[in-house]
This record gives structure tokens, C-alpha cells and sequence, in this order.
């Protein structure tokens, strides 16, 4: 069937696949057309080969999920497929598979811009990130329609008949509004759920959770080892129900304008008086997202540089206990504007479903873990694993020898990949939870988004070091730090690392100094005469060391 289809028209796909579920009943015929799917797009093309070894987990797991599924949803798919499928181009009948599963969208969106990813896919799947996929634009008006009318306020709202953004699970429409008298107007976008969505992905969520059953029950064929998969396809649930809440987005909404809200360069939909639970009202931003933009290498640099400083070192220097950070930071959600007339760069962060929140001392763990990777001490990397693990006693047995001895081995052997220590921290992270340890959820999150930044960022300014774009921040933080740590000097029991911004005490600068080799020291005393010359140059050795040039 699957090899002639192709030749049919539309309405003789759909009546080709009514006949086939009848004949085999609906059981077989989900069992049947799942394989056929996965088997058609030939799923393994797609898999990178650092991930090679799960190739058979993936193609099984999604050939299970789709079976979990209903039988109109995989006809839709299968249809779709049939009349869009191509041989040559792998990518393209991926990005219209997913294009009928808010879970698969997602997974798409979060992998598009991997740097070991196979360009031909890629440039399907940076579509998922925004566009028009086919919601309804009139059920979608029509329910903002009913929303306002819902509404107390005196201010006369226009909805525009246009689809600004399209995304896994939501639809953005713009509006114009002025207050009853006239003297305040605006334009703003209306955010809402797409059409069926709430419904389809409670069905692929209890999809998800059967397939991570049945691969828990093939552990050995598949190579899990220590992998707590279920766990991870767990936390891939959870984030896709935040993804429809959007009551938590708007909260998050207004926590993320006060975090930036001094940042003039950073910017924050503000939310407008027209929100309810089920739509969101913000401000409009005219601009292109970052995958749309191409500039030369200067102001590609600057910008890769403002948003690797926005969405990395701002949450994790922030000043409070808890510091929110944007979780799904692809291309589609960081959108451009110029400055003027200028050739400078201004972002506005957006899509704020996803989302989190990282403890001062999950934060200083995570520095505890740069340092001990830039001084390669086993011993400092482990502690701090273990310190950030949600179970300490998961993963390698409990038994800090093992997974110092693992971690060893597996800094040996990516060594060669990447000189950026600050890529080095998480891929030991996604390491460690590949070998069993639990992480919080959180803290996952938050290692997801640092993996989907890294490409968008790549893609920006090839070669882009994320370490180099936090030693400068770092430098700015040590610089304004020096008045506190001078006592430190004197009194060295008050040198607590929490007690600073930058997460780094004085005497954890003083053992990097100390990696380094004698003849060194001696050059950079001689050099630097003066107390404060020897301690911000500290600093900066410490900075450098980080941006990858110790070659000890």
C-alpha cells in the first residue's frame, strides 16, 4: 500500500486508509501504520551519531508511541505524510510528522539547531520554531472574541485577521486597542492555545508514559543500563504541561520584566489588561528572530555575546536565592530589533511557559563543578555532582570512587571535543544522568536549555565560546567584588563564597593560582606589584583559565 500511495490523490489516500483500518481492525492497523511511519521517514538517518548507540531505543520508542495513538490521529499523520514524503529529503517528512504532535514539535524545536545535527534536517526543523502549521484562524478569533467580551474594562479591542506565530502548542493573533477616551492606544498580540490541543497532548502524554514502560521492560535489549528512563520521559511530560498553563506564564511573565527590567538592552512583553486564563494580552514586538537574522561577523559576535549573557549569566550571578530562567530558549524565542539607526542589536525574550528557577546553592554547586573541571580535580567534580543529584545515593552505587574514576574517563575522552570548560560542566551532567544519578527537575531543565542555546548560538557566530562571553561578566562582578573581598585578606574566616555575587570566594582564586606553575607565579608577583594589582589579576587568571588557554 505504502509504496503506490504516493500516486493517489488526497481523497483516494483517505480512502485507501479507511479501507485498510477496517480490514485490519483498529489494534493492528495502529500497530501497522506506527512501523510503516517510522519505517518510511527513516528515522535512524535523522539520529546524531553521538548518539548512535540509542538509535534502535529511538526508533522503537517512537514506533510504540504512535501505536499508543488513535486511530483518526495516525490517518491524519500518515495522510500528510503520504502526500509530502520524500526519499531524498529525510528532514522533510520528519518536520510534517511532528507537525501533528505537540510532543514531537517540541523534541523538534529543541534539536533543530544541535551542532552535530545533519544540515539537510536541520533545515526542515528550523521551521517548527515559528510559521503557520494550519490552526484555525477563525476558531481562534472566535474564541478571543468570546474572551474580551468576558471582560469589564472600558478599553475597545481590535483583533487583526492574521497568524502572527504558529508553535507546538499555541497560536500568537495581533490586536489594536485604545482606552474608552482615546488617548491611550497600542498594539499588542493575543497568545492562546491551538485548536484540540489541550486534547491531544493529555493522549500523547499517557502515550508517553506507556512507551516509557515498555522500554523499561526491554532495559537489556535496548542498553539502558543505569538510564532511569522513565524518569526522563517523566520530566518530558511535565514540561509539556507547562507548556499549556497559561495562567504560570503570565506570573512568570511579570518575575521576568523585574529581573530585566534594568537590562536596556533585554526585553520583556509587558502583560495588557485583557488577560484571562485561557489567553494571554502582551505587548507587541516588531522583529526577526534570530534564525531569520544574518549579520557580519562583528555584529553577529555582539549578539551572540548580549544573549549568552541574558540567558546564561543573568540567572546564574543573579542576586536573590532563586533566579528564574528562560527553559526553551531556540531560535523562534528570541526575537531582534535595531537600535535606531545604529547597527547594534537589542532581544526580546518571549515564550515564557517554560521556565525555572535555580537555589543560590544549586548555583554555587554548579561553579563548585567549573572549578574543579578547570583544575581537573576528580575529587571537586564528584562532590559537586553529587551535592547537585536529587538522590545521593543514585547512580554508581553511591560510592564516590566509581564515579570519580567515570568521571575521569569521560573527561579524558571528551577532552578532545570542546576547550570550553563551561560546555565541559553540563556535558557532565547529561553524562551522569546517562549512568543513573537523578538530577531536580529544575536543574535539568536548565541543562536542557543550556544544550539548546549552545546551537542557537553556533548558528549566530560559528565557534562562539560560551565561556569567554561569562569570563567577561565575571571580570565586571570581581571587579565590583574587590572592596568586600579585601577583608577577606585579613579576616579569612568571612570568605564565603555565598557571601558573593560572583559565587566564587577568594580562596577558591588563590587554589586556581595555585594549578598553575611556580615559574608562573613568579612572573605574574614580580609583574604585579601591589596587593591590589596581585588580586585582580587573580580574577583575570582565574577568567582565562576558563575561556579554555591553560595548557597544563
Amino acid at each position: 500500500m505504502w509504496s503506490v500511495a504516493k500516486d493517489f490523490t488526497p481523497e483516494q489516500v483517505v480512502h485507501l486508509l479507511d479501507q485498510y483500518a477496517e480490514t485490519l481492525g483498529d489494534k493492528k492497523f495502529r500497530r501497522e501504520t506506527a512501523k510503516q511511519i517510522v519505517l518510511t521517514i527513516q528515522f535512524g538517518r535523522a539520529v546524531p551519531a553521538a548518539l548512535e548507540r540509542f538509535k534502535p531505543l529511538i526508533s522503537a520508542g517512537l514506533e510504540f508511541f504512535l501505536s499508543c495513538l488513535s486511530q483518526n490521529r495516525l490517518k491524519e499523520a500518515i495522510h500528510e505524510l503520504l502526500l509530502n514524503h520524500s526519499d531524498s529529503e529525510v528532514g522533510k517528512s520528519i518536520f510534517h510528522l511532528a507537525l501533528h504532535f505537540p510532543s514531537l514539535h517540541k523534541v523538534g524545536q529543541v534539536v533543530a539547531r544541535r551542532p552535530d545535527i545533519d544540515p539537510d534536517l536541520k533545515k526542515w526543523l528550523v521551521g517548527l520554531e515559528k510559521g503557520s502549521n494550519g490552526s484555525q484562524l477563525e476558531q481562534l478569533i472566535a474564541h478571543i472574541e468570546a474572551e474580551l467580551s468576558s471582560l469589564a474594562g472600558g478599553e475597545s479591542v481590535t483583533v487583526i485577521s492574521e497568524l502572527v506565530a504558529e508553535a507546538s502548542v499555541a497560536a500568537v493573533i495581533p490586536f489594536r486597542w485604545h482606552s474608552r477616551d482615546s488617548q491611550t492606544t497600542g498594539q499588542g498580540v493575543f497568545k492562546l492555545l491551538r485548536t484540540r490541543v489541550s486534547d491531544k497532548l493529555e493522549e500523547e502524554l499517557q502515550a508517553l508514559r506507556d512507551t516509557a514502560t515498555f522500554l523499561e521492560k526491554n532495559r537489556e535489549r535496548f542498553g539502558l543500563h543505569q538510564l532511569k528512563l522513565a524518569e526522563l520521559i517523566g520530566e518530558l511530560g511535565d514540561d509539556l504541561r507547562k507548556e499549556i498553563d497559561l495562567v504560570a506564564e503570565q506570573h512568570r511573565l511579570v518575575e521576568a520584566f523585574e529581573v530585566y527590567s534594568e537590562d536596556d538592552k533585554v526585553h520583556i512583553p509587558e502583560l495588557l489588561p485583557f488577560c484571562t486564563p485561557t489567553m494571554t494580552a502582551m505587548e507587541f514586538f516588531s522583529g526577526l528572530t534570530v534564525g531569520e537574522l544574518a549579520l557580519p561577523d562583528k555584529q553577529a559576535f555582539e549578539l551572540a555575546d548580549l544573549i549568552c549573557r541574558s540567558i546564561i549569566c543573568t540567572p546564574l550571578f543573579w542576586k536573590d536565592d532563586r533566579a528564574l530562567f528562560h527553559g526553551d530558549p531556540h531560535a523562534g524565542n528570541i526575537l531582534t530589533m535595531q537600535r535606531g539607526d545604529s547597527e547594534h542589536y537589542n532581544i526580546v525574550l518571549i515564550d515564557w511557559t517554560l521556565a525555572g528557577s535555580l537555589s543560590r546553592a544549586q548555583r554555587m554547586l554548579i561553579m563548585r563543578l567549573l572549578l574543579g573541571i578547570l583544575k581537573s580535580d576528580s575529587d571537586d567534580i564528584a562532590r559537586a555532582i553529587i551535592g547537585l543529584a536529587h538522590d545521593r545515593s543514585s547512580g554508581y552505587g553511591g560510592d564516590i570512587r566509581v564515579l570519580r574514576s567515570a568521571i575521569e574517563g569521560h573527561l579524558q575522552l571528551s577532552g578532545a571535543s570542546t576547550g570550553d570548560p563551561l560546555v565541559k560542566v553540563f556535558q557532565l551532567l547529561e553524562h551522569a544522568a546517562l549512568q543513573g544519578i537523578s538530577f531536580p527537575s529544575e536543574l535539568v531543565l536548565y541543562r536542557k536549555a543550556f544544550f539548546t542555546l549552545e546551537g542557537v548560538l553556533n548558528d549566530i557566530h560559528p565557534g562562539f565560546v560560551m565561556s569567554d562571553s561569562v569570563e567577561r561578566y565575571l571580570r565586571d562582578l570581581l571587579t565590583k567584588e574587590f572592596p568586600l573581598r579585601s577583608a577577606t585578606w585579613f579576616i579569612p574566616q568571612v570568605d564565603d563564597a555565598a557571601a558573593y555575587r560572583s559565587l566564587v570566594s577568594t580562596s577558591d582564586l588563590q587554589s586556581l593560582l595555585v594549578h598553575r606553575t611556580f615559574s608562573e607565579w613568579q612572573q605574574l608577583t614580580e609583574f604585579y606589584t601591589t596587593m591590589f594589582g596581585v588580586s585582580i589579576y587573580l580574577a583575570a587568571d582565574w577568567l582565562s583559565l576558563m575561556g579554555g588557554d591553560n595548557n597544563d
